[in-house]
């Protein structure tokens, strides 16, 4: 029998979107910052400070696949390496840098570089930029565009000077990988510099070194508090304190927090620079005298927007539930040789019907958008949807096909903010209406094992007049949008 073409009908699909925030203050996760002189209060403002290589991490864990990932330390044919030393910055156009060690075997062109430390007028090759390979030992410097040349004609290498490679690599986050590095390790960092906050900063622009030298602080380690859970919000809080013994004051003008996920960090002098994963630059300077010791503290908060009793009469609410903000903390508190819990939280983006795990007969719809049908306000302790809907084709259930995470997150730098969209298809194969009025976003979170597991990290519980019903042989496309804002 021969189909005409008109007899093809059409599929008619909806299409729902729901969004979550990092950095908005709108519900999500978002920071908190406070700063002490001598143990008084000095400041405290909200931060608005999440950055990409934070995006890129969450988007890391998240997807849990083979992915375009933005990697640092590119060098010794690996994702690890620590940065190296500058040993000269030429005199020209475009300036060249040579290093310590044969660190750029696995340089590409067009890579990014971030470079800190370099005295005398030379030091214009400081902050992010791009790089053309030359040898092992050396490389070009050009600014971000790639194309024009960093120029120190006529300008001075006084010494100093580091260098950390970062560069896309296409790598995974899962079960078998033996390399991720993921938002590890979070620790307080300071600086004198007070250039605007952007989306794609990678460290802060002058940072305060460990030592009593001049423009140089004492400090603590950074600790890291207990979570705590209310019924809005789940918070824990960073900490971390800096004496100065340099013998004159030092500026403060931005403060930061900085992950071990790109590239070894030495704790003896922290001369190796980490990926930075929120930056806020103060209003005005904070003047630390000689002597006096600043205490810096971020308090890094998931709640929900709005903090409801009755979603039918404050409307839809939601966010990231205690879960997400436990995961958070588990990361931030581990070394950077810790690997298990970072490819734990993972698998958001799953096929819908094969097993993950065969010995467990764990199934991949399990994971990644999920929907439900109760309407109660969302509880920051919430564990699972209210009444989620099973993976079938019986009346009442949906059929569940893969969840999907983009390979390439959206960078939208004249916006300050990165877009990680999560979307998943329902189909409806039974015979009744199925109207949603919840909405889950379920991962991987075995920390510390090795098996599967399902836990809900973010729900959204609809308004009436947010419901929307999948009818007998309909399709919806439901999407997660988590936007990270600077």
């Amino acid at each position: 029998m021969k189909t005409e073409i008109k007899d093809i009908k059409p599929v008619q699909m909806g299409k729902m979107k729901h969004s979550l925030k990092v950095g908005s203050h709108n519900g999500g996760l978002d920071l908190m910052c406070r700063m002490y002189l001598d143990g008084e209060l000095i400041r405290e403002f909200k931060g608005h400070s999440f950055l990409m290589p934070f995006a890129y991490g969450l988007h890391a864990l998240t997807h849990g696949g083979n992915a375009n990932r933005f990697w640092g330390g590119i060098s010794d044919n690996n994702f690890t390496s620590q940065s190296t030393n500058i040993t000269g910055v030429s005199t020209g156009s475009p300036a060249r840098i040579n290093i310590e060690y044969a660190k750029f075997d696995q340089l590409q062109d067009d890579d990014y570089i971030w470079i800190w430390g370099v005295q005398g007028t030379a030091s214009v090759v400081n902050g992010m930029k791009r790089v053309k390979r030359v040898d092992n030992n050396s490389a070009d410097i050009y600014e971000m565009d790639g194309v024009t040349p960093v120029d120190t004609t006529g300008l001075s290498y006084d010494g100093g000077g580091y260098a950390c490679l970062y560069g896309y690599r296409n790598s995974a986050v899962s079960q078998t990988d033996t390399h991720p590095q993921v938002l590890n390790s979070w620790d307080l960092i300071v600086g004198t510099d007070n250039s605007p906050v952007a989306i794609d900063d990678f460290g802060l622009g002058s940072r305060v070194q460990k030592g009593s030298g001049a423009d140089q602080m004492s400090h603590t380690d950074t600790q890291i508090s207990a979570q705590t859970t209310n019924k809005p919000s789940s918070r824990f809080t960073l900490s971390r304190s800096y004496t100065n013994n340099s013998g004159a004051s030092i500026e403060i003008n931005e403060i930061g927090i900085a992950t071990r996920q790109l590239g070894h960090f030495n704790d003896s002098n922290e001369l190796y620079t980490t990926s930075l994963i929120a930056r806020d630059v103060l209003g005005s300077s904070v003047t630390v005298a000689d002597t006096k010791t600043l205490t810096v503290q971020y308090e890094v908060i998931t709640n929900l927007n709005p903090d409801t009793q009755d979603t039918e009469t404050d409307g839809t609410n939601g966010g990231f539930v205690e879960t997400f903000l436990n995961t958070m903390r588990v990361l931030a508190t581990q070394s950077n040789y810790n690997y298990t819990d970072a490819k734990a939280f993972s698998s958001c983006s799953t096929p819908a019907n094969t097993n993950q795990n065969t010995d467990d007969n764990y199934e991949g719809y399990r994971t990644g958008i999920r929907l439900g049908t109760d309407q109660t306000f969302t509880s920051m302790t919430d564990a699972d949807l209210l009444s989620i809907i099973n993976h079938g084709e019986a009346d009442g259930e949906l059929y569940h096909y893969g969840c999907n995470i983009e390979d390439d997150m959206i960078v939208d730098t004249a916006n300050d903010k990165c877009v990680i969209e999560i979307n998943r298809i329902f189909e409806n194969r039974g015979s009744t209406d199925i109207t949603i009025k919840e909405i889950g976003l379920y991962a991987n979170r075995d920390l510390g094992g090795s098996n599967y597991s399902s836990d809900l990290i973010a729900r959204t519980a609809l308004q009436s007049t947010d419901w929307y019903t999948i009818s007998p042989g309909e399709f919806v496309q439901v999407t997660y949008t988590i936007e990270v804002i600077a």
